[in-house]
């Protein structure tokens, strides 16, 4: 099974938080939710787990991609 989780977008809601974290990476009691999200994925079976950001945010990939590989 493969999964599509879309991780981008400005995050003009929710700053200040995302002023220096992307979105997927705020904490929630202590993790990040991306964190959470992924491992929840894996539980349930899903063998290859697709990330996409918008071409225009490459700063937001490269820090994803640092944090989760």
């Amino acid at each position: 099974m493969k999964a599509l989780f879309v991780v981008g977008g400005d995050g003009a809601r929710l700053r200040p938080l995302t002023g220096y974290i992307p979105k997927p990476m705020l904490p929630v009691m202590g993790r990040p939710l991306l964190a959470r999200t992924l491992e929840r994925l894996r539980q349930v079976g899903v063998e290859e787990i697709i990330l996409s950001a918008h071409p225009a945010q490459t700063q937001l990939a490269e820090r994803i991609e640092t944090a989760f590989g």
